[in-house]
Parts: structure tokens; C-alpha cells; sequence
């Protein structure tokens, strides 16, 4: 069986002198994690094919200048409320907020988790750990919130991440990574204190543990924001991948990406969004406007299995579980001639994106949605496993 090493080195210091941390995780095998400090972000995941060819599997840059200047969300983690909230506005115990409305001037988006040097630490040879404190008012939203990511490999390549939140003030919380696939301070209120926790174990899962706590009750709701493209090409489109998600339902967007007001809570059911079975991501991707941007209603409680994505050719493939309410599912659609990684130029469809999270909107839709609300005295702690193999 392989085992876990851990390297630390710098990443890279910008004209302006500002300089990142990177952890290098590896198993003997050749399966590589790369995490650096800035965003508690996934950096890069190399990954040996069926011939055992090593090869990148994620979209993301090489300096941290790119990072500083990404629009794109790659491979860092998102928060202090995940995905779109409507209009940047929500109502909390009668108090009315307004938050920044970072999404084409109307609606608030991810938050600013990804635009920050993270304090970081490791544990053992396979865990990394991120920490970050969000001050109260930070993009609109109350409360102080200590958050903390922890990544764990195992040496059968999985890797979980768990996702923890404490809070002064009860504030919505819902985060995730946000990392694209290609098998081929905004005025929150309250305090946060972020911690991310990335091990990985010698059986080649990565571990993301998300923790947080604050100063007084906020949302948050923290992601992931990988992009992958599991042929180990992203001159190639991911539209050859095969998606399995154990979910029956899905919930319903308008054309700015909110849920509608009239279905909520939909089933797969005779939609594109069937993936119920393995099922190729191109088969019906033109049959939705802005191809696929899904939220996924994953029944259950507790960690459970979200489904899988399968690259044939490669035999490359990743198993995915979580604790976590939803899937959230992209096909990479706004990539347009983006400068990546060892001067690739990313575009429509060159990764996707598996992003773990609570649904979205929730704060602006209650009681039918789960609530992301964290209060004082509460911690938010959230938990997502990829585990890569060969299939």
C-alpha cells in the first residue's frame, strides 16, 4: 500500500511582495494534491491513468498574481455564504442586511474567502490545516466567524475535507471548494474564524473538513470551488465525462442562476438533469440554455454517497461523499480564453465543477430550504471526501 508524504515550500512571491505557501501532498504512487495559503485553495491534483501516465486533472494557474486576479473561482474556498444570494440581501432576527453585490452589479456570489492569505498549519505527514477569521460587516454580513478547512489524503486517494464555523451573532453559513474537473469582505455581519483541514490518507482519498464559528448570528455556507477535467488535457472539453448524482430532485433557476418562486424543489425526472444513471455530460448539455449550472437535492443526513464522475479513456474517476445538503454542478460554461496553468488558455467546457454545499438562496427562502444561519456558541462543521481511483 502507498503511503503519505508532505512537502512545504514557497509558491510564489508577487512584484508586490506578497507571497504564498504551498503544501505538497504525494503518495508513492504518483498521485500528487498540491494546497497553497491564499484562498485554501487546491492548487493542483496530478493523477496516474490506467497506463500510468501522471497527468493534471484540475484547472487553476501558476502564480499567485493569477490567483490574485482570478474571476473564475479556481480550486479555492468559497464563503462566507456559497453561491448566489438574491439582490445581496437577506433578514435576520428583524435586522435587514445588504451585502455586496458582486455578481454584474445585482446579486451577491461566493463572498471574498478566496481573496485571503490563510493562516496554515499540518498534522501528521497527510492533513493540511487553513484557518481564517472574518470580521464582523465583512461583505454586509453580522458576526465574527472563526472558520476552519481541513484537507486529509488517504493513501487510497481519497481526499476529505471538512468544513467548521463558530460565530458571535447568528449569521448564514454555507461553504464548499469550488475546484473545476477535467477528467479529460463584503459586509456580512459578525466576526468569522475559518479553519480548512485537507488530509490525505495512503489510500488515496482526499479529506476537506470546513469549520466556523462567530461573534453573531450570519449565514455561511463554504465550498470547494475545483475545477476538473479528468483526461489530463484541457485542450480537451470534459463533455466526454460520465456523471452519476444520487439525487431525485433539483432546484429550479431563472436566468440570473436564483431559484423561482414557483417550483422550488423539482424532479429529474424526464429533464436533462437525469443523472440518476452513469450518463455522458454532453448527451444533453444543448438542451439547456446555459448548459449545466444545477443544484442538486441529495436526500439523507449525515455523510452519504453524492455519485461519481468517470472518464473512460483514462479510466480516471472520482467517488464523492459529503454531510453536506447539495450538489452543485458546472460545466465551466463562463471559461472564455482564460490564461492558465503552463500557459493554457481555458474555454467554454475545458473543466467542471462537483461543489458540496447547502442549497441556494437559503436564506432568502425559509422554511423550505435548510437553513444556513450559525448563531454563537455554535459551530458550523461540514465534511467532503473525493476519493480518485482507476475504473
Amino acid at each position: 500500500m502507498s503511503q503519505v508524504t508532505l512537502k512545504k515550500s514557497l509558491f510564489d512571491i508577487t512584484k508586490d511582495h506578497n507571497e504564498s505557501i504551498k503544501y505538497t501532498l504525494s503518495t508513492s504512487d504518483g498521485f500528487e494534491i498540491a494546497l497553497i495559503d491564499y484562498g485554501a485553495t487546491i492548487q493542483s491534483i496530478r493523477q496516474p491513468d490506467k497506463q500510468n501516465h501522471i497527468e493534471e486533472i484540475t484547472l487553476g494557474y501558476d502564480t499567485l498574481q493569477g490567483y490574485i486576479d482570478d474571476k473564475c473561482y479556481f480550486g479555492c474556498t468559497v464563503g462566507r455564504v456559497t453561491n448566489r444570494i438574491k439582490n445581496g440581501y437577506f433578514q435576520l432576527d428583524g435586522i435587514d442586511y445588504q451585502l455586496e453585490k458582486n455578481d454584474n452589479a445585482k446579486h451577491h456570489l461566493h463572498g471574498v474567502f478566496n481573496k485571503h492569505i490563510w493562516n496554515s498549519s499540518t498534522e501528521n505527514n497527510d492533513t493540511v490545516i487553513f484557518k481564517y477569521q472574518s470580521p464582523d460587516g465583512e461583505d454586509g454580513f453580522p458576526g465574527e466567524v472563526d472558520v476552519t478547512v481541513k484537507y486529509t489524503l488517504t493513501n487510497d486517494h481519497r481526499l476529505i475535507m471538512d468544513f467548521y464555523g463558530k460565530t458571535t451573532k447568528p449569521t448564514p453559513i454555507n461553504m464548499t471548494n469550488h475546484t473545476y474537473f477535467n477528467l479529460s469582505e463584503d459586509g456580512f455581519p459578525g466576526e468569522v474564524d475559518v479553519t480548512v483541514k485537507y488530509t490525505l490518507t495512503n489510500d488515496h482519498r482526499l479529506i476537506m473538513d470546513f469549520y466556523g464559528k462567530t461573534t453573531k448570528p450570519t449565514p455561511i455556507n463554504m465550498t470547494n470551488h475545483t475545477y476538473f477535467n479528468l483526461s489530463g488535457n484541457t485542450n480537451e472539453t470534459i463533455l466526454d465525462h460520465q456523471l452519476l448524482v444520487s439525487a431525485n430532485q433539483f432546484t429550479p433557476l431563472d436566468e440570473e442562476h436564483i431559484p423561482t418562486d414557483k417550483r422550488q424543489i423539482a424532479s429529474v425526472e424526464n429533464t436533462p438533469n437525469d443523472f440518476r444513471k452513469l450518463t455522458c455530460v454532453g448527451d444533453h448539455i444543448h438542451e439547456i440554455p446555459y448548459a449545466y449550472n444545477v443544484m442538486f437535492v441529495i436526500d439523507g443526513e449525515g455523510k452519504r454517497s453524492f455519485g461519481k464522475l468517470v472518464h473512460s479513456k483514462s479510466g480516471r474517476a472520482i467517488n464523492i461523499e459529503s454531510t453536506q445538503k447539495a450538489l452543485q454542478f458546472y460545466t465551466g460554461t463562463y471559461l472564455d480564453n482564460v490564461n492558465g496553468r503552463e500557459g493554457v488558455i481555458y474555454k467554454k467546457y475545458s473543466g467542471l465543477c462537483l461543489e458540496t454545499q447547502n442549497y441556494t438562496d437559503s436564506v432568502n427562502n425559509q422554511p423550505q430550504f435548510p437553513s444556513t444561519i450559525l448563531r454563537p456558541g455554535e459551530e458550523y462543521h461540514e465534511q467532503t471526501i473525493f476519493h480518485f481511483y482507476l475504473e
